[in-house]
């Protein structure tokens, strides 16, 4: 996800907006995965949560977007 938010930005000009966002849940997901192999569950699961609800956030950001270009005007 970082990675695509470098790409779109970078060759195509587009807004550097989503490489916070990207970079964060591309840090909270390795705290995640380190914490689980440590087995720290009172953190990893609540982490897991967080990283759930920030998708969903991610995700209604984009949303309206696509709809707004698919609608054709008369």
């Amino acid at each position: 996800m970082t990675l695509s938010a470098i790409l779109v930005w970078r060759p195509g000009g587009a807004s550097a907006k989503p490489i916070l966002p990207a970079v964060v849940f591309l840090g909270l997901t390795l705290a995640q995965v380190f914490l689980g192999i440590a087995h720290v569950t009172a953190v990893h699961v609540p982490l897991g949560v967080l990283l759930f609800g920030f998708s969903l956030v991610q995700l209604t950001r984009i949303r309206p977007a696509r709809e707004v270009a698919g609608t054709v005007t008369a």
